[in-house]
């Protein structure tokens, strides 16, 4: 019997390598930091020419990109668990590792893009928001119509039962309690602020502030989700771009495309970025002062 579960369980840690292509969105390792980047871009391009949309930022000058690199935390190896993961920690298979890193606050945002997707297993999971269902019950409930990655989806991996923005934002006043907890959300990054402006060590200071900078990359990444349609409706799409599969399901073609393009002709990768964004959602931005309600305007 004893072998027999470790059978079973290596079996599932074997077959859970396929979902590296399950549920994933834009590829984390070019395409999300590249996103980022260009977020950052156009932000700087507006406020440091002192012309930027919010009154509070008219007397600040954002050095991102010179002057300041800070040591912190960073992920160096990717992976499809946390080392937190009961069956990852068993079998020492598959984890993802943290390691220290010195970035500019621009490279530690644009690396937000990348580590907000790893470990994969359980980011794959958390990154949909469906906003045509009610508030609450936004997350994916999807089911692959596919032997394997149904099985996995019904018996291996547990619902987390939260959306994108949820997870994403975090709760109100900043805390995780838990190996499981999001310490990288919008919320906790205003608290890894405070926390570096509370301290007296530099060395501290600057780890805070990159906890700060790395947890705003990763609310972006959720904001990039957003504008990517099979996240934003109840839609497990595992399959990589080989047609529908009995073991798989069925492919999103838009994000494999978006890979391929990213890859193959990046000069027209960029040139999306500079496209008409549509006037109507546009003005309605401009209105809105929560982030919950741009994500949500964006995934509708």
């Amino acid at each position: 019997m004893r072998n027999s579960g470790h059978l079973r369980l290596n079996l599932t840690i074997l077959l859970s390598t396929f979902t590296l292509i399950v549920f994933t969105n834009y590829g984390n390792k070019k395409v999300h930091p590249d996103l980022n980047s260009m977020m950052v871009d156009a932000f700087l391009k507006q406020n440091n020419k002192g012309d930027f949309s919010l009154h509070d930022f008219k007397k600040y000058t954002f050095y991102f990109e010179q002057g300041v690199k800070l040591k912190g935390t960073a992920i160096i190896k990717d992976g499809l668990f946390s080392a937190n993961d009961v069956a990852a920690a068993g079998f020492g298979y598959g984890c993802s590792e943290e390691g220290s890193a010195v970035l500019t606050p621009k490279q530690w945002i644009t690396d937000g893009g990348y580590s907000a997707d790893v470990p994969e297993i359980p980011a794959s999971l958390r990154h949909f928001y469906d906003p045509t269902r009610p508030s609450g019950d936004r997350y994916l409930t999807d089911i692959a119509s596919a032997n394997l990655m149904g099985s996995l989806q019904n018996y291996v991996f547990a619902n987390p039962r939260i959306d994108g923005v949820k997870w994403a934002l975090g709760e109100p006043g900043g805390h995780f309690t838990g190996v499981q907890d999001h310490q990288y959300t919008w919320e906790m990054g205003k608290r890894w602020v405070e926390m570096a402006l509370i301290v007296s060590d530099q060395d501290s200071k600057d780890e805070y502030m990159a906890k700060a900078w790395r947890s705003l990359g990763e609310t972006l990444h959720m904001i990039a989700d957003n504008g990517c349609p099979p996240h934003v409706r109840n839609d497990a799409h595992p399959s990589p771009l080989w047609n529908d599969s009995t073991w798989f399901g069925n492919p999103d073609p838009y994000e494999e495309l978006v890979d391929v393009i990213r890859r193959d002709k990046p000069a027209e990768f960029i040139s999306f970025a500079g496209g008409t964004m549509n006037p109507d959602l546009k003005s309605s931005f401009a209105t809105m002062t929560r982030a919950e309600e741009i994500a949500h305007a964006l995934a509708l």
